[in-house]
């Protein structure tokens, strides 16, 4: 979830901003691949919509490293800094 501060300081979770974060990495992921098809029946070819795709998954990946980088920063600073592990809902 999301814990940017708000403009008093605060933190607060902001599911709609988790929500447009999401969909726009998924987007971002899918459009080059989609793109690819499109150009692909506009010229003939059958090569663009792959190489979309190869572009959509390295982007993903690129995306999942960077985001595991930054939870575990978290992690190691709240360890670092004494705090307690945070507390996970069960399923």
């Amino acid at each position: 979830m999301s814990e940017e501060p708000l403009p008093d300081g605060r933190k607060e979770d902001l599911p709609f901003a988790d929500a447009t974060l999401w969909v726009s990495r998924i987007m971002s992921m899918i459009a080059p691949g989609l793109l690819g098809l499109w150009l692909d029946d506009r010229f003939g070819t059958r090569y663009l919509a792959l190489v979309g795709l190869v572009l959509g998954l390295t982007y993903a990946v690129a995306q999942f490293v960077q985001m595991s980088r930054k939870a575990f920063r978290k992690s190691v600073k709240r360890r670092s800094a004494g705090a307690p592990p945070e507390k996970r809902d069960a399923p």
